[in-house]
């Protein structure tokens, strides 16, 4: 069976390859639009590939994300859309595009696959990456009543779980009331070259860190165009509006996600963190407040200590497994704390 990869010269029309995804991925009327924003955007580095027998059977995506640590660029994909009919499974299929895909990354330059998975040890024992349970979240409730009203555990454990999230949700209350930060809302795209002008000085300072290069170009096809998720920017101001950082945030119906929180100080971390929830704490209709990040990262975890200060609950998310693999030739090895892992990592469709 031939890997093929999708391009405008393909024989198959996009249509089918749609058809196909909509099987398997976890969002509603997967589209056009979301396969050009996946793999077009950045199509020089960017790659879809598929394997037919009279339908498309099996697919694997390679998404571009530009990584920076010690002031060095790293070209890395982002593995993603794996998915096999289940007719042909057990014939090797899966290794051989998912390998056939890797020789046109190595074609490419790329140093790094990484991605995320429930499946940790398919990943490692037929494809070879390494892979770390390191993801946590921290959710604040914003809503106790909402909660209450929603849970399926009977009526006296709902009781005794509304009466901690009131209790909690009060302490935080009090202590959110009084931010003495200010977030300013950026809702012009030309303003996101201030988050990058910020990033860059942060990156100086945490050069021994492995995160996103959130460039122009990065920050506005993640955020402003992506074609299933809402989000806002802030730039964080402190007393004197100062910018002493930024943070962007994942809008749903009921869950507010904070994707990226760059503070350039340590010290104006839990400040910045309850300007932020001071944002949303009387959003209508919102449950809770959550951050995903890597627990062995410092900075990470700086971020999850703040927030359990504020009345975070965090815990281990078990079936979002990272995964990584070095297809250079170059003997790099980089350290799973180093990597500043959060929900700007993700897909966007799910967080």
């Amino acid at each position: 069976m031939k890997t093929f990869e999708f391009n405008e010269k393909s024989d198959v029309p996009e249509i089918e390859v749609i058809n196909f995804m909509n099987q398997y991925v976890r969002v509603n009327n997967y589209s056009h639009n979301d396969f050009t924003w996946q793999y077009k955007t950045f199509k020089d580095l960017s790659s879809f590939f598929f394997m037919y027998d009279k339908e498309v059977i099996a697919s694997q995506g390679m998404i571009y994300h530009n990584l920076v640590s010690n002031t060095n660029h790293i070209n890395t994909v982002k593995s993603e859309s794996s998915f096999l009919s289940k007719d042909y499974r057990g014939m090797g299929l899966f290794e051989k595009i998912y390998f056939d895909a890797i020789e046109y990354c190595i074609e490419k330059n790329i140093d790094f696959i990484w991605g995320f998975t429930a499946l940790g040890k398919i990943w490692e024992n037929k494809l070879g990456f390494e892979c770390f349970n390191v993801f946590y979240e921290c959710q604040i409730t914003l809503s106790p009543l909402k909660i209450f009203n929603k849970s399926k555990h009977i009526f006296v454990k709902r009781v005794i779980q509304f009466m901690k999230n009131s209790l909690i949700y009060s302490v935080t209350s009090s202590k959110i009331r009084k931010a003495n930060f200010e977030l300013k809302l950026i809702e012009n795209i030309g303003e996101l070259n201030i988050l990058n002008k910020i990033k860059k000085k942060w990156d100086c300072s945490n050069s021994n860190l492995v995160s996103l290069h959130l460039d122009y170009n990065y920050l506005k096809w993640r955020i402003f165009d992506n074609p299933k998720c809402l989000y806002d920017c802030f730039i964080i101001l402190d007393g004197k509006g100062d910018e002493i950082g930024f943070a962007i945030c994942n809008i749903s119906n009921t869950h507010i996600y904070l994707v990226e929180v760059i503070v350039l100080e340590e010290k104006n971390i839990k400040e910045s963190l309850k300007a932020i929830l001071k944002r949303y704490y009387d959003r209508r209709d919102t449950i809770s407040f959550s951050y995903l990040g890597n627990i062995k990262n410092t900075y990470n975890y700086k971020i999850f200590k703040a927030l359990q200060k504020l009345g975070g609950n965090t815990k281990e998310i078990k079936d979002m497994i990272f995964v990584l693999k070095n297809i250079s030739k170059k003997e790099i090895k980089l350290d799973i704390s180093k990597f500043t892992l959060n929900g700007l990592w993700t897909e966007g469709f799910k967080i």
